[in-house]
């Protein structure tokens, strides 16, 4: 259920995924859900909503070619 709030029709909710760094390496797991109050869910939400926006910029400013040169490890140049 990424970046959504709706879930799948016949899904489970099993928890929320938390990601760590482990020895150089991604590592995710699934933590059991927890009680949250009204305050921190707003929070939560809040931070959720400006970090979508981050991104979103951040997106746009970064130019395909660009994204693609890094994927494949090269320098990237601009062209005129």
């Amino acid at each position: 259920m990424e970046q959504t709030s709706e879930r799948p029709k016949g899904s489970e909710l099993l928890g929320e995924i938390r990601t760590r760094i482990v020895d150089g390496e991604f590592v995710d797991d699934i933590v059991p859900l927890q009680r949250r109050s009204a305050v921190e869910s707003r929070r939560m939400q809040q931070w959720a909503e400006e970090h979508k926006t981050y991104r979103t910029k951040l997106y746009k400013r970064y130019a395909l070619s660009e994204r693609i040169a890094d994927l494949n490890g090269e320098k990237y140049v601009k062209s005129n």
